[in-house]
């Protein structure tokens, strides 16, 4: 009996090493995908505040960088985190790309590119989230997604986001960009929506960005649309990950 005792002592304690051993793994790198072409390479938390018509409104989000695993020639898509809503106080839904710029990844990356993976950006990204690295994305990113000073354009570019007219029964939209580049083709408006304030801190948790709780209707909503990657059905392409019933339609608000 205590040979038994002595060796189930052994196993758990091997277990327990185990154990220890995974969890450290899992707190310390990107949650871990099945996805046999796509992974995350680098988690984080964006607080932003943007200000229309006089009112100021505030979103969290909590994003990932993917990478392919094996190069398909593909792009890999993140289905919850991609987008920031922020729902309005006359019950209109502005909704913004969520994926910081190029050249905010590079300040996690310590300068590295983001695209070598083997010249040190993965550990970059590793003590970025472990320090929970924070920093301001307005000397950055025009918005979020676009670096800043601004390129040329050619051929136009598109939309920082959109705004949709109601978020519970959404009938119109239009398409809105930061900057006002004379070569862009946004929307004209009296009203000027602007990035107040935006942080990305590192953080090692699991993507989430409350739309289903902000506007559920969006994601059961048809975008009627001039060119699709200029429209909302191309920023919920990724994020309707389960089969929504469209039941409302919205068009496309003309200038």
């Amino acid at each position: 009996m205590p040979r038994v005792l002595s060796r189930l002592a052994s196993w758990l304690f091997w277990l327990a090493c185990c154990a220890a051993v995974i969890f450290a793994y899992v707190y310390e790198h990107p949650r871990i995908s099945f996805n046999p072409f796509c992974g995350s390479s680098f988690a984080y938390r964006l607080n932003v505040t943007i200000a229309l018509s006089g009112k100021q409104y505030s979103s969290e989000v909590i994003s990932e960088l993917m990478h392919n695993r094996i190069n398909t020639g593909g792009v890999c898509r993140q289905p919850i985190g991609s987008i920031m809503p922020f729902r309005l106080e006359d019950n209109r839904l502005v909704i913004l790309y969520a994926q910081i710029c190029d050249k905010a990844v590079e300040v996690f990356t310590g300068g590295r590119s983001v695209y070598d993976r083997g010249n040190g950006a993965d550990q970059a990204f590793l003590a970025a989230m472990t320090e929970h690295q924070k920093i301001d994305l307005a000397p950055l990113c025009i918005g979020i997604d676009r670096d800043r000073p601004a390129r040329p354009i050619v051929g136009g570019i598109g939309y920082d986001g959109f705004i949709i007219d109601n978020a519970d029964n959404p009938t119109q939209w239009r398409g809105f960009i930061f900057d006002h580049n004379p070569n862009s083709e946004s929307v004209s408006t009296a009203e000027q929506l602007r990035v107040v304030s935006a942080t990305a801190e590192a953080r090692n948790i699991a993507p989430d960005d409350g739309l289903e709780k902000a506007a559920p209707a969006i994601l059961k909503t048809t975008f009627q649309y001039r060119e699709w990657t200029k429209s909302p059905e191309a920023m919920l392409f990724s994020r309707r990950e389960r089969n929504y019933e469209h039941i409302y339609h919205a068009t496309e608000e003309q200038p």
